[in-house]
């Protein structure tokens, strides 16, 4: 499907959100919360919804589970 998904990924000194948007055309960043928030990033609205995306992560979670 393309979907890369990376685990315990800390963002900031070794790896920048600006090098992951060069990298991928989506980028879905969670802290491991149960409910979604706005982050304030420009453009989050554009690709992806939220609850769809926690959907996808419940149906993961429950998988590997």
């Amino acid at each position: 499907m393309g979907i890369e998904i990376r685990t315990n990924t800390p963002i900031g000194k070794n790896l920048t959100l600006e090098q992951l948007q060069q990298d991928y055309d989506y980028i879905f960043l969670a802290s491991g919360a149960h409910g979604s928030l706005k982050s304030g990033i420009s453009g989050e609205d554009s690709k992806v919804m939220n609850e769809l995306v926690l959907e996808l992560l419940r149906r993961v979670a429950l998988v590997r589970n």
